[in-house]
């Protein structure tokens, strides 16, 4: 066997013992901001946070913190009902008007995050495809 050939071989063999990080993946669960809900998870899974006041120290309520988060391009991420939290690579500020919301998602994860192709929240009893608009499809 030559030296191209194995190199060759060697490459085949190396391709398919790597794992591939790029899978296609559904989740379901919260969808929640990443700062807010990882800086205080029990109190900031929903939509209105608890946040520390910088001038007393004290804890306040943040009405709508994590739909303000969203906003201003914070990530959202899908908190699942087993605690795994999953970032969304999806236009934040699209998201905002759902967050805390029951939410279905779709995509390719890889290297710990979701390329969103589909995302649907729960409104009332029936689930609503939320569109979202990127640069590039």
């Amino acid at each position: 066997m030559n030296k191209i050939s194995a190199l060759l071989l060697l490459g085949v063999f190396l391709t398919a013992a790597t794992p591939n990080d790029n899978t296609l993946a559904s989740y379901s669960g919260t969808l929640v901001d990443t700062k807010c809900y990882t800086m205080m998870p029990k109190a900031n899974a929903g939509n209105d946070h608890k946040v520390k006041d910088m001038k007393s120290g004290k804890m306040m309520d943040m009405p709508n913190c994590a739909s303000a988060c969203a906003t201003m391009g914070i990530p959202v991420a899908l908190l699942t009902k087993s605690g795994k939290l999953h970032v969304l690579a999806a236009p934040a500020n699209q998201l905002a008007k759902y967050m805390a919301k029951e939410a279905r998602v779709e995509g390719m994860e890889s290297n710990g995050v979701l390329i969103v192709n589909k995302l649907e929240v729960k409104d009332g009893n029936k689930w609503k495809e939320v569109e979202i608009m990127y640069m590039m499809k």
